[in-house]
């Protein structure tokens, strides 16, 4: 059966998970507050700023699944709030103020999460952010299911591949890289990111409720130091120097995604080998 999907956040996921979804066969409308380029990916387009709430007085509402996939403007608080906050909840409140109640999946950061000795976290664990970018954006989630409770979130930890290259900077820069106590990296390919919800929004489509929360990161937390000196021998450079710090110093979390595996999701990227080989 043909189902109308939302899409709030058309970037370079968004396209690509509509994309998908017009193949399957549904009809899917992207949400972008820029100017739309044409192509042929068969989604449509409505172009609105969320952080406008007029701009979307004339975006339909006969839709069966939304799925927020926004970035901020800007790398601020005051980004961060315009969006995640503000215009999210302007979105939200222009279905509410018509009484239609979809479900919404809605896409947030594991940077909810503070732990940073090393500490495996899930879906469970507190969320105590450490720094106003992580409370607002766990706000924003507490704001997605207070709308209803059958609403879900979707927290991606580190994402690369397509663009990204964080990891391979820190190879070509050569300076030091904590070894010692081990600082713990958790990523997600962009591939897995786009798979992934396409996983959840088809269960939502085909009738299944979703958990409230799942983590999608690869299978394998792993030391920092691991992955650019892994990096340093696949480009034939020279290992990193190892940082040997107090034994107190941050060492970030380890996330779990055996929710998501358990739900039924293959992972196409299991570890960093994999994803940086491709």
């Amino acid at each position: 059966m043909i189902k109308r999907i939302l899409i709030a956040g058309c970037g370079d996921i968004g396209m690509a998970v509509g994309t998908a979804l017009v193949a399957q066969g549904h009809h899917v409308t992207g949400l972008r507050r820029s100017a739309v380029v044409p192509d042929t990916s068969g989604i449509d387009y409505f172009q609105a700023d969320l952080t406008r709430p007029e701009s979307l007085s004339k975006l339909p509402t006969n839709f069966d699944l939304l799925l927020v996939i926004v970035t901020p403007s800007e790398r601020s608080e005051a980004g961060y709030k315009a969006i995640y906050l503000d215009g999210v909840g302007n979105l939200l409140e222009h279905f509410a103020s018509q009484n239609i109640n979809l479900p919404v999946i809605y896409v947030s950061s594991t940077r909810v999460y503070a732990q940073s000795q090393g500490e495996w976290v899930d879906e469970n664990s507190i969320t105590e952010p450490a720094d106003a970018y992580g409370r607002i954006l766990l706000d924003a989630e507490q704001q997605v299911l207070a709308q209803s409770p059958g609403n879900s979130i979707v927290r991606f930890s580190g994402i690369y591949g397509r663009g990204s290259k964080f990891m391979q900077k820190l190879v070509t820069q050569g300076k030091p890289v904590q070894y010692s106590p081990p600082s713990f990296t958790n990523r997600v390919h962009r591939d897995d990111c786009v798979g992934a919800l396409i996983f959840l929004a088809n269960k939502v489509l085909s009738g299944e409720t979703l958990a409230s929360h799942y983590l999608v990161s690869d299978n394998e937390p792993v030391p920092k130091w691991d992955v650019v000196a892994w990096l340093a021998d696949q480009a034939g450079l020279p290992q990193p120097a190892q940082q040997e710090l107090d034994r107190k110093a941050g060492q970030g979390k380890r996330c779990s995604n055996r929710r998501i595996r358990e739900a039924g999701y293959n992972f196409r990227y299991k570890s960093y080998r994999d994803g940086y080989s491709s």
